[in-house]
């Protein structure tokens, strides 16, 4: 799934305005104009400038910093590709949901999925359980999380 989707599904899942993700933003170090988010945001068609992975990366540890505040023990920056599975973890770390808000809110995008596939999805790779989450797994989240916000 591309940054801008994800940014997209994150926008109307959590029904952030536009003043929110620049204030997120601001506060993950990268500040970006209106006319910025508007290119990041447009329909498909008509993209200006993609998201970058630092760009999504900060946004959503700066969703996480809002949300729940410094950490006391920062751990190492995280390395390497941002997957789905990285978006998920920080989307459910930013939100505080337990295993079973994650599955409800699958469930109410129509991708059902038991515990033991959700596990394996916060599984690290290389991990003998470890699953990858594909694009329709994190729309369905995106779509099941808005469903219970407007709810």
């Amino acid at each position: 799934m591309t940054n801008d989707l994800i940014l997209r599904g994150v926008r109307d899942a959590l029904h952030l305005d536009a003043d929110q993700l620049i204030e997120i933003f601001a506060l993950a170090g990268q500040p970006v104009t209106p006319t910025g988010l508007e290119a990041a945001l447009l329909p498909l068609a008509d993209w200006g400038s993609p998201c970058t992975d630092a760009a999504l990366t900060g946004f959503l540890d700066a969703l996480v910093l809002q949300k729940r505040g410094p950490s006391k023990n920062p751990g190492p920056p995280r390395r390497g590709p941002l997957t789905n599975n990285v978006v998920l973890k920080k989307l459910r770390a930013a939100l505080q949901l337990h295993e079973s808000d994650v599955l409800d809110a699958l469930a109410a995008g129509g991708q059902a999925s038991s515990p033991r596939e959700l596990r394996g999805i916060f599984r690290k790779p290389g991990h003998k359980d470890f699953r990858p989450c594909g694009d329709e797994v994190l729309t369905a989240f995106f779509s099941g999380l808005a469903a219970q916000t407007t709810a």
